[in-house]
């Protein structure tokens, strides 16, 4: 926490990442996802408030879910980039510019752009989800929400990263791996955490294994 001369603070929640921080990580190491912590597992409480004006300040909470820190020390650059700033220098030489053929600038069309792709496995080595998310150079933070994918059918509007049911408690590894120009590979991981079970509830779950069983069977027999 840190607070100012006025009237105001800021709030780092777990800045435990940072502590392992050093210049060979900043300087030589492209990619760097640090240790995560423990998450934990409840029901969030959604809570509506009248209107108090400025007499009543209401602030996010963090996300709910597994926190994965990261660090990028470059993001890659597409063809179009590449292109872009090769031009930017021809012209401060004030030499004519050369300009891109068709099957060049088709070829930076059908370009994927780059992306980093969280896969999360539970203790068995199974695959649980997998989580896309845009690639940001710096120190950066990822939050899965503890949940299997949706199963609901594939639509283009559907969100690529949708949630469906709890996944169990126990231990998950992630690994971070990067897409440029279509090819995936893994730069980070894997890196072991815990989903533990807040039991802050009045009637506690008798055997959770049987309650994901029912909601996985019930999300297959319901979307299909």
């Amino acid at each position: 926490m840190l607070g100012t001369f006025g009237r105001g603070f800021y709030v780092l929640d777990n800045y435990s990442p940072l502590r392992d921080v050093s210049e060979k990580i900043l300087n030589d190491d492209g990619y760097k996802l640090f240790p995560v912590k423990d998450a934990l597992m409840f029901v969030k409480r959604s809570a509506t408030f009248g209107s108090y004006g400025s007499g009543f300040y209401k602030a996010e909470n963090p996300p709910f879910g597994a926190a994965f820190t990261y660090y990028i020390k470059d993001v890659p650059k597409t063809k179009r980039v590449q292109r872009q700033e090769k031009e930017k220098d021809i012209i401060k030489k004030n030499e004519p510019v050369y300009y891109p053929t068709w099957e060049e600038l088709r070829a930076e069309d059908k370009e994927e752009k780059p992306f980093l792709l969280f896969t999360i496995y539970d203790d068995a080595g199974n695959v649980i989800r997998k989580l896309k998310t845009s690639v940001s150079a710096g120190i950066n933070r990822f939050t899965w929400d503890l949940r299997y994918a949706s199963t609901s059918p594939v639509k283009k509007t559907t969100d690529e990263n949708a949630s469906g049911y709890p996944v169990m408690p126990g231990k998950y590894r992630v690994a971070m791996s990067i897409s440029i120009d279509g090819v995936l590979t893994q730069v980070a991981g894997l890196v072991e955490f815990e989903a533990k079970v807040l039991n802050n509830v009045t009637l506690p779950i008798a055997d959770r294994n049987e309650l994901v069983a029912f909601q996985k069977s019930f999300r297959t027999q319901s979307c299909c």
